[in-house]
């Protein structure tokens, strides 16, 4: 029997490397959101070169996972938080607006990631939002 119900180090490139704690972390996270943990980042070797030092990826302590809408963040946030993840990063995507007849161009958002790791040499308790490229 699979140790993990939701994830898989043969199913997912980007679970390899991780703290096997994490992912157990992650899977139960998984279960109780009910929605899917599409994992777009794992560990990562370096990641210095987009600007961001020590991070929690590079200790195998973080995930990046894919989120299509507004319920599937809320979903996820929920259960993060009810399971002790005190970093956790929502992500948006700029699309132009396809119905705005203004001379200004509207920009609206959409969900794009959420970033959650379990790193103890950041900040905790923190949730912040940014734009995805």
């Amino acid at each position: 029997m699979p140790r993990w119900k939701y994830l898989s180090y043969r199913g997912d490139p980007n679970i390899k490397g991780l703290e096997e704690w994490f992912i157990d972390l992650s899977d139960k996270v998984r279960g109780i959101a009910g929605v899917p943990l599409i994992v777009t980042s794992g560990l990562r070797k370096s990641t210095s070169k987009i600007g961001v030092k020590n991070s929690a990826h590079e200790k195998g302590v973080a995930i990046d996972a894919r989120s299509t809408s507004s319920f599937t963040h809320y979903r996820f946030v929920l259960a993060l938080i009810r399971n002790g993840i005190k970093r956790i990063g929502i992500y948006v995507k700029p699309f132009p607006c396809q119905h705005c007849k203004k001379l200004i161009t509207e920009v609206k958002l959409r969900p794009s990631h959420i970033h959650f790791d379990k790193s103890k040499d950041h900040p905790q308790e923190v949730l912040w939002v940014g734009v995805s490229k």
